[in-house]
């Protein structure tokens, strides 16, 4: 089984990927890079690159989603795990998604994110596997995905390009996205509880969590997994938020009325192909 670790890094980024990489293993794990540039004075190839388990894709702009979905373009092997340039992994992380992926009938694994000794957990996670389903929504960082490379390049998903850092439209939300049309393709989509990458405690996705731009990207990923129905379902969620809102010097309404904001921008834009 070939394990390819799809790296996304954007400009002096591509620096630090080799201290995501592990010791060469042969015919076994692989590294597929894509790197981003918005200037031709950042392409280059550090030398702890170039080895024969890496491959470097460069590609000019912007935007993660188009970046992760370079990398998912470069890959083929068996199984992937989306990686960012700045996750660590030990071999016995490998060894748990390898053990995962031989049960055939799982077409994509989400896991869990160790983060350092003496943190916090990373976010509350359940104990149990449980199976993903259609039309739900779940908390899922990119960092935790991994597919069998075959299903989704046979029912071209990719990451949905309206979403995510430098998408000009929803700073964040394409895991959500990526894994719900994983399901109405109806893959094969699981939780299980165990860790196979490490990141730091404080990310991007934990911070300004009721900014305006966050909010708006709250319900146009809720329009997006549920259609009609997200607007009453945004209306309970903000009847069951007003106190911590309250709290946070942030008025219902308003916060309601970004969400709906959102929905109407996701609306009237379509859908990328890829």
């Amino acid at each position: 089984m070939i394990i390819n670790v799809l790296i996304s890094t954007i400009d002096d980024g591509i620096d630090k990927v080799e201290k995501v990489l592990l010791p060469e293993v042969k015919n076994t794990i692989r590294y597929k890079i894509s790197h981003q540039y918005t200037d031709s004075s950042y392409v280059r190839i550090p030398e702890g690159l170039r080895r024969e388990d890496v491959q470097i894709s460069h590609i000019k702009g912007e935007g993660l989603c188009r970046n992760r979905n370079n990398a998912i373009n470069m890959a083929d092997g068996d199984i992937a795990i989306i990686a960012d340039d700045d996750v660590r992994y030990e071999l016995s992380y490998f060894e748990t998604v390898e053990c995962i992926y031989k049960d055939k009938s799982i077409d994509v694994a989400c896991f869990q994110i160790q983060t350092l000794e003496g943190e916090l957990p990373y976010k509350t996670y359940s104990s149990k596997p449980f199976q993903l389903k259609k039309h739900q929504r779940y908390d899922i960082s990119s960092i935790e995905i991994t597919f069998r490379i075959s299903k989704i390049k046979e029912n071209n998903i990719h990451f949905d390009t309206r979403f995510g850092l430098g998408s000009g439209l929803f700073l964040s939300g394409e895991e959500d996205v990526f894994i719900h049309d994983c399901t109405l393709q109806q893959l094969n989509v699981y939780y299980f509880p165990y860790p196979i990458v490490s990141h730091l405690y404080m990310s991007t996705g934990k911070k300004n969590l009721l900014s305006q731009e966050r909010n708006q990207t709250l319900g146009a990923l809720t329009w997006e997994v549920y259609g009609y129905s997200a607007f009453p379902r945004i209306c309970w969620y903000v009847l069951k938020k007003r106190k911590s809102l309250f709290q946070n010097k942030v008025y219902p309404f308003a916060y309601l009325f970004q969400m709906m904001k959102g929905i109407s921008i996701i609306k009237k834009s379509n859908k990328p192909s890829v």
